[in-house]
């Protein structure tokens, strides 16, 4: 188990979103540990995003709060998100 910063974390999320699929990632905010870093698991639970979108409200907030900040920045290109994604 590895215990991070919430800084650490932020600064450094692709790294650890790798990582935690070895190992649990723990994060502590103010040295206190507030939640661990989980792969999801898809192969689980093939219907997981679309029951997350349609089921829970406060994950519909997030995703509205966040398309409305994607609106104040400059778009991708598609070959672009596919690099990022890809990591190319």
């Amino acid at each position: 188990m590895k215990v991070i910063d919430l800084l650490e974390a932020k600064e450094h999320l692709e790294q650890y979103a790798e990582e935690c699929r070895e190992t649990p990632i723990v994060v502590a905010i103010d040295g206190q540990p507030a939640f661990e870093m989980t792969p999801l698991d898809f192969d689980d639970d093939d219907d997981l995003v679309n029951n997350l979108i349609q089921h829970n409200p406060e994950f519909q907030a997030f995703l509205a709060r966040r398309a409305e900040e994607n609106k104040k920045h400059k778009p991708i290109s598609l070959e672009e998100a596919r690099k990022r994604l890809l990591g190319e």
